[in-house]
């Protein structure tokens, strides 16, 4: 990751002051050290080595070779899509996983140049930033500001990328029968894998707010805001190998591995930062600063989140229509009353005698945030389309048995 920016503050007259700024942003996406993750990659699927899937049982066909992952006599493939970043393995790779070993595995067909890290460098994140402040007479202040925000992400605990087969083998069943997943068939059950996007746009934000402070009586500020932030890219997952319910209607009574896009594998679970978000909000608060042992502050926040993907976990339900996601944030909360205060307790103040030296000073804080109990609920449409309905079509088992 590599940052740099500038600013600069213009008092451009006594009572005005305007900082501006303006950030660049390079985040270099994560890669493996060892080279021990893979990702499914749409564009490197070859329909023409598509593995044979049975219709009743969803189940590979044909007789798998352990070393290659290739299905004996046929060219098909059950690692069709699959791509190891990177261009080989490191000398370092073989000590540590024993799918870099070449007199036990071959894997080699699984690298295609691409870089270690995968997703795209982002190089554009540029960040400007703009504020002003006016005063408008003795004792009220204007102020304004504006900004774009970029932000890395983290290491996904629901995507795991070092977790896929070949590196951590797995069986799985779609709408079958778990106990039949038995040593026999677990070689030729279809793959579960989880990916990124190759675009993968890091996160951003654009915020912007307005405020108009006065100070009142008893030595205290009242603030009066409107604070708004728009997120773009936000991170969200999708099953891109998940079946359009029309293509399901036209087969009924054939197994749903049968019918996916991807032939081979179960369920794809792609992470990709395609949400977005929209926040709104008044915000008012009045503080009274530290005098003659108190200090209290009293604020309240009416605000409205929206989005269509609250977290990074969230798993739309119909890969192929999202347009019924958009509604209130899972976080969502209207109203929030915070009251806090600071005060010098009145006993103890003599420091000559002994309770006064060890106890002096001593002050009461208390903090209390009051909002309500409940939380608006995502509305749904009067007229839910068919495709919605999608994840009771995709029920599906999986079970690790790498190491």
């Amino acid at each position: 990751m590599y940052e740099s920016f500038a600013q600069d503050s213009w008092k451009f007259r006594p009572n005005l002051t305007i900082n501006y700024g303006l950030r660049h942003t390079v985040i270099v996406p994560y890669h493996a050290l060892w080279g021990n993750m893979i990702v499914f990659d749409p564009s490197f699927y070859d329909p023409a080595k598509a593995v044979t899937i049975d219709s009743s049982t969803g189940l590979i066909v044909g007789t798998i070779d352990p070393k290659t992952g290739v299905v004996l006599g046929t060219g098909a493939d059950t690692l069709n899509g699959m791509v190891i970043p990177g261009s080989g393995f490191p000398s370092s790779a073989i000590n540590h996983f024993p799918e870099a070993d070449p007199s036990k595995f071959d894997f080699s067909r699984l690298f295609h140049n691409v870089p270690n890290h995968y997703s795209d460098v982002r190089w554009g994140d540029v960040q400007p930033r703009l504020g002003a402040a006016y005063q408008l007479n003795s004792k009220t202040v204007l102020r304004a500001g504006a900004g774009r925000f970029i932000t890395r992400l983290g290491v996904s605990d629901s995507i795991f990328l070092g977790g896929n087969p070949p590196f951590q083998p797995n069986v799985s069943a779609a709408n079958g029968v778990v106990d039949a997943l038995g040593p026999g068939i677990g070689g030729n059950t279809a793959l579960v894998v989880t990916t990124q996007s190759k675009a993968f746009k890091n996160p951003e934000a654009w915020g912007w707010n307005f405020t108009v402070e006065r100070e009142l009586f008893w030595k205290s500020l009242l603030s009066v805001g409107y604070v708004a932030r728009r997120g773009l890219h936000l991170q969200r997952e999708a099953d891109i190998n998940q079946p359009t319910t029309a293509v399901v209607a036209a087969n009924p009574g054939v197994n749903l591995n049968a019918l996916r896009p991807y032939k081979g594998f179960g369920s794809i679970r792609e992470t990709d930062n395609v949400a977005n978000s929209m926040y709104n909000s008044l915000q008012i608060a009045w503080n009274r600063r530290y005098s003659n042992g108190l200090l209290f502050g009293v604020s309240y926040t009416l605000s409205k989140s929206m989005d269509n993907g609250s977290n990074q976990r969230d798993v739309v339900p119909d890969t192929y229509d999202v347009s019924a996601l958009w509604g209130p944030s899972e976080f969502d909360a209207r109203h929030i009353l915070v009251i806090n205060y600071l005060y010098d307790l009145p006993f103890f103040k003599n420091r000559s005698t002994v309770p006064g030296k060890l106890l002096a000073g001593g002050k009461s804080a208390v903090s209390r945030s009051f909002r309500p109990a409940y939380r608006a609920a995502r509305p749904m449409p009067a007229t839910m389309p068919a495709s919605a309905w999608t994840p009771t079509l995709d029920a599906g088992l999986t079970a690790n048995t790498g190491e």
